[in-house]
């Protein structure tokens, strides 16, 4: 299990990394409206949330209206596409618990707190234009942490993915804004299981390139 320091240290060390090729990639020259040198897009809004666990004679999951934030630093290689590092996270608030039993019997728990799966990866992005809409997907690590009624739990790093597709309308010669689609899927080992979360989301997305 990776400690929060090291984590941290491996985001810090993945933002630099990242951020050479944004600067080097500011080489290419830049014309108004259009998508070429540096590239960093934020995107935030709100979706619904499955987490779940299946184990021997069961499975326990929550799902339920979550908020949702990514934030990609990278730059275009190529007229149009765009190769970046990403982060990005999901979050339920509150959420309640269901236990299901394989004979079909079931409960429900109600919990105080948070779970927060989260990413961070590699991934590209292609604009197309000049409708100016994009599709962008990262793959990466993925982990899964939770505050509940005052406990604190971690998984293992596991595997994270990050899709999007949205539309943006210019607002200055190297800025857009618009709204996105987005699914994330984080699958982490939890003890001899894997927990699984999947998010769908509606978002407001801002483009500087």
């Amino acid at each position: 299990m990776l400690t929060t320091n090291v984590r941290y240290l491996k985001v810090i060390t993945f933002a630099f990394a990242m951020l050479s090729i944004a600067l080097a990639s500011t080489a290419l020259a830049s014309e108004p409206e259009t998508h070429d040198g540096f590239m960093l897009r934020f995107v935030t809004g709100l979706g619904f949330q499955s987490t779940s666990e299946d184990g021997t004679g069961g499975s326990v999951g929550t799902s339920g209206l979550s908020g949702t934030t990514a934030l990609a630093l990278g730059g275009v290689i190529v007229p149009n596409l765009a190769i970046h590092g990403e982060l990005f996270l999901t979050t339920i608030t509150d959420p309640t618990w269901e236990v299901r039993l394989d004979s079909g019997a079931g409960v429900s728990e109600e919990t105080k707190g948070s779970i927060v799966s989260d990413g961070l990866g590699v991934g590209v992005t292609y604009f197309m234009m000049p409708l100016n809409l994009y599709l962008s997907g990262t793959v990466g690590i993925g982990k899964s942490t939770a505050e509940l009624n005052n406990q604190s739990y971690e998984t293992d790093t596991g595997f994270g993915l990050n899709l999007l597709v949205g539309k943006e309308w210019w607002v200055s010669e190297e800025a857009g804004i618009g709204v996105a689609g987005q699914l994330i899927y984080v699958s982490v080992p939890d003890d001899s299981k894997d927990l699984n979360t999947v998010s769908g989301a509606v978002l407001f997305s801002v483009t500087y390139n």
